[in-house]
């Protein structure tokens, strides 16, 4: 079902008359380069550092998406005609398999995929869901590259193919009111199917390695599922942040034992990563109206916080450059930018890629802010 860099069209049918288009067309352009000097992020938070970026296009329109480079900034923005929708850390979506979170966007009007690999690879596209679809990214064959996935949600119906053969197969699992939580709960190295219901609380899990679902009270009405590993046993824990009150509840895989930390508050994001690369997700919130990250290292370092985005920037974190740290990183939507502040350099970059109605392929954003 995958073709890159090329015109395609592909259906994919399911025998009960399900039918939803999977792909249109696409083409690059190039266009011509002008520099123009801006603070990347400016207001709220802004950066840590004041260094400023040459940008050498308007990027992002609401159909533009493509490469550019970070210091002439030539622009090979591709612009969309068609008909329109085992991972080193928690939350790093890795199509590649090198290590390193690659940048990606989903448009669910169209249903395109695009991918920018962090090896080098060439830039590509994927026909795959629609309007009221949500992208589920995971790794749900076990061979350590993100696999891409859709959940729909008026059907409970997870449409999944496979990065290891692209085989593509569908499970039904959930429903209306039911959000994907998506993990690895059972330490297989696979991802697991899962949803949470909110109105009751309520958590269920269908395990790829037994297969027998199971389901576990843990949260209710005003309390957002985070998914992360905390204790560092390799398995997704069950927990929930309460924006009201600014609580964490955790669930430990390793001895099944409860605990809360008050971490946040209304107006602050959950944004749970290992940014200390101690092998635990770390607690920590996002305040966009500021552009403040606030850090709770779980080895028991000195809580700190980072001015990183601000007003209308989204929170993408992942482990960009590949050091087993959780990275710093915003998605600005208007303009289709990228700001990641790498772990392991500590020189911000920027890439342009997306835009308006581009929602950035990104765990931590999309468990927290989108489904």
């Amino acid at each position: 079902m995958r073709k890159k860099q090329a015109e395609r069209s592909c259906w994919l049918w399911i025998s009960f008359g399900l039918m939803f288009i999977l792909a249109g067309m696409a083409h690059a352009q190039s266009s011509p380069n002008y520099q123009i000097e801006v603070d990347v992020i400016s207001g709220g938070g802004g950066m840590s550092s004041s260094t400023n970026y040459i940008l050498g296009s308007v990027v992002g329109q609401s159909s533009g998406i493509g490469p550019q480079s970070s210091t002439s900034y030539a622009d090979d923005a591709g612009y969309i005609y068609a008909w329109l929708e085992s991972m080193p850390l928690y939350g790093t979506v890795d199509f590649d398999g090198d290590g390193e979170t690659d940048i990606a966007v989903y448009h669910s009007a169209s249903g395109l995929w695009f991918i920018k690999p962090s090896s080098g690879a060439a830039d590509y596209y994927v026909g795959y869901g629609g309007t009221g679809y949500a992208p589920v990214p995971g790794d749900y064959d076990g061979d350590g590259k993100t696999d891409i996935a859709v959940y729909h949600p008026a059907s409970g119906l997870w449409f999944v193919e496979k990065s290891s053969d692209e085989m593509d197969y569908y499970v039904d699992y959930g429903g209306p009111d039911y959000k994907p939580v998506s993990g690895d709960y059972d330490g297989d190295g696979k991802t697991d199917m899962a949803v949470y219901h909110s109105t009751s609380g309520l958590w269920f899990i269908k395990p790829s390695l037994s297969g027998e679902d199971y389901y576990v009270g843990y949260g209710g009405t005003g309390y957002v599922p985070v998914l992360g590993d905390f204790d560092g046993d390799a398995k997704t824990d069950i927990a929930v942040y309460h924006s009201a009150s600014g609580l964490w509840f955790i669930n430990k895989s390793s001895d099944g034992t409860d605990y809360y930390v008050g971490y946040g508050g209304t107006g602050y994001g959950p944004v749970p990563g290992d940014y200390d690369g101690d092998g635990k997700d770390d607690i920590a919130v996002y305040h966009s109206a500021s552009g403040l990250w606030f850090i709770k290292p779980s080895s028991g370092a000195a809580d700190y916080y980072v001015g990183y985005g601000g007003t209308g920037y989204d929170p993408v974190p992942g482990d960009y450059d590949g050091d087993g740290k959780t990275d710093m990183a915003v998605y600005h939507s208007t303009s289709g930018l990228w700001f990641i502040k790498p772990s392991s350099s500590g020189e911000d970059y920027y890439e342009g890629y997306g835009g308006t109605g581009y929602v950035p392929v990104n765990l931590d954003y999309l468990h927290g802010y989108v489904y």
